[in-house]
């Protein structure tokens, strides 16, 4: 490592910081609220949510999903559908389903509602509309700028020729999907694509392309059209949209987006008190784990390529932020270097990694005896009761989970990663902020209505204390618990029979009472109900944890229970190796930590 790059940061970045950060390019296209209201608006938010996470884990595999939540009460029963834009990346796609996933809970308690961002699609209703090709209410086309490109002689009818012949082979094709251009008068290229949701069926397909043909050929001579269907996208456009797309990834693009991205952040930098920069002197040799200084201090390096604006701003607000908190149960930052695309945050070194590494797997799991996993559950409230009541600033971290407590040589924990987290004014009853986090751990309030307060934090820290005595995760565990419920809805259907101690981790029979592992499960549902206002402070769970006086609350239902999980493992222990960073399986969006920095 290149030390004389390591940077101390002594300052605070001012507003002009966050606000150079661009917002993601998915710009919304059109929202449709349903007239009809309805009469259980509680109930539907969970099914919504409910319906929406399962989208989720098909979106991150496919680029579609369809499902519905498995209440048996119809009039409170949703579907939902949702689909990204073929020629989007995987990456891409999952951003921009995130994206619409902030958008779309706008239109609750309307009973169906959808949205088109400018790379996938997402809507829900009441009923089953899967097969559905159009919907006169709804159906609309986009027409952009008036500039006569294609009033060149022929120019209209040339493009108007190319999207019949698009549209008669887009329904036959692999996944319903066409894309191509043609070149009219004065060599000017159109670009187009036509494309249906999958699950329409061939008849449909054709029925739903032959309608957003006419539609959006009635944009002509724009230079632009779009037709927004219910069950298909049509567009043309004389830029090259799609093929700009294809390029999101590449290295060279990527390394232009983000020099303009360094330039504007560091131009609106304004330095309060001053900074100091410290130049560390001599070398610094490797090791397997981290980095040890000269001076015999021992450092992790955490490496963040920032290839995006968001990812950026995350960059400096993690600096930001963890600069200002110092608490036993946080991990401490030395500092950070910013040298082209490859951004690093100096660290403390702690050598037992992250508890997700022992906790998940079959043979280190055994290191974790019920005084560490304790201890673990102990320390992680502790560490967040300080952001929340204690620390100069108030914050809520958005993304507690089992990879981001890191255990030191005698495995306490300290909570890292707070490139999510943000600032919470006293005078704040919440903020309304843009759906960022991992997808299991997320409180439903915040990822339905995107009001974050700190007990969106106490709610993963629940499912946390669930999957510490457990040793399952909450998602992807199912395959070895019976029917398939995910952990959170196996709890609470132990809790209601009065056998939480069946849930213990095997390796840990025989070292903590029955009633030790009651009152540890039962403190992790308090801080899952569905209510947020039912869930505990922090200092009030540590209180419980610590003092066996007090009678605990009884708990109140959680969300997600009839969700249930699919895992390709049948030890729910080896699941880690799914989610290892060098795992060439797919990767969960359940494990993967998502922002939309975008104000609401």
């Amino acid at each position: 490592m290149d030390t004389h790059h390591l940077l101390f940061f002594f300052f605070f970045f001012t507003t002009t910081t966050t606000a150079a950060a661009t917002t993601s390019s998915f710009a919304e296209l059109l929202r449709f609220c349903g007239g009809a209201r309805t009469a259980s608006p509680q109930s539907f938010d969970v099914n919504f949510v409910d319906t929406m996470e399962l989208i989720s884990q098909k979106i991150s595999q496919t680029g579609f999903g369809i499902a519905s939540s498995a209440n048996s009460n119809s009039s409170q029963r949703v579907f939902g559908l949702g689909q990204c834009f073929h020629y989007l990346s995987n990456v891409d796609c999952r951003l921009c389903y995130s994206e619409c996933r902030v958008k779309l809970p706008l239109c609750l308690p309307s009973t169906t509602a959808r949205v088109y961002l400018d790379g996938c699609f997402l809507t829900y209703g009441d009923h089953n509309f899967s097969q559905q090709p159009l919907d006169p209410r709804s159906d609309k086309a986009l027409c952009g700028s008036p500039t006569p490109v294609c009033t060149i002689r022929g120019g209209g009818e040339r493009v108007g020729g190319e999207f019949d012949v698009a549209a008669a082979a887009a329904y036959g094709e692999r996944g319903y999907y066409m894309e191509g251009k043609v070149v009219v008068g004065g060599g000017v290229e159109v670009y187009g694509v036509a494309q249906c949701w999958r699950s329409l069926n061939k008849s449909g397909c054709r029925e739903c392309l032959e309608s957003a043909r006419k539609s959006v050929v009635g944009c002509l001579p724009s230079s632009e059209g779009r037709a927004l269907n219910v069950g298909c996208y049509v567009r043309y456009s004389t830029e090259p949209f799609y093929v700009v797309s294809q390029l999101r990834g590449d290295s060279k693009y990527a390394r232009h987006r983000l020099v303009i991205a360094l330039g504007s952040i560091f131009a609106a930098v304004v330095v309060i008190g001053g900074a100091i920069i410290w130049g560390i002197k001599g070398t610094a040799k490797s090791t397997d784990d981290g980095g040890i200084l000269s001076d015999e201090r021992e450092i992790a390096v955490k490496r963040l390529f920032v290839n995006t604006n968001q990812w950026l701003e995350q960059f400096f607000n993690e600096v930001n932020l963890i600069s200002r908190v110092q608490h036993k149960n946080l991990v401490k930052l030395f500092g950070c270097s910013v040298d082209g695309p490859e951004s690093l945050l100096v660290y403390e070194y702690l050598s037992n990694t992250s508890l997700d590494k022992f906790l998940f797997d079959s043979i280190r799991k055994a290191a974790l005896n019920w005084r560490r996993r304790f201890d673990i559950v102990v320390g992680t409230a502790e560490g967040l009761a300080y952001l929340h009541e204690s620390s100069e600033i108030r914050i809520i971290h958005r993304d507690i989970k089992a990879s981001n407590i890191l255990l030191d040589q005698r495995f306490k924990p300290k909570i890292s990663d707070f490139g999510l987290a943000r600032y919470f004014a006293e005078d704040q009853s919440h903020l309304s902020t843009g759906l960022a986090g991992t997808l299991g751990y997320m409180a439903p309030e915040y990822a339905v209505h995107g009001q974050l307060t700190e007990k969106a934090d106490i709610y993963s820290y629940g499912i946390l204390v669930l999957e510490v005595v457990t040793g399952c995760r909450n998602t992807r565990s199912a395959a070895t618990l019976s029917g398939g419920h995910s952990l959170i809805s196996k709890t609470w259907e132990h809790f209601n029979a009065k056998t939480l101690n069946e849930m213990l981790d095997s390796n840990l029979k025989g070292q903590c009472s029955e009633e030790q592992v009651v009152r540890v499960l039962t403190v992790g549902l308090l801080c899952t109900q569905a209510s947020p206002n039912l869930r505990p402070p922090m200092w009030k769970v540590v209180e419980m944890l610590t003092s066996t006086a007090a009678e605990l609350p009884i708990p109140t239902r959680p969300p997600y229970i009839n969700i249930k999980s699919v895992d390709y493992s049948s030890d729910c222990s080896r699941t880690t190796y799914m989610y290892s960073s060098s795992s060439k399986s797919p990767v969960s969006v359940n494990e993967m930590s998502l922002s939309i920095m975008r104000g609401r």
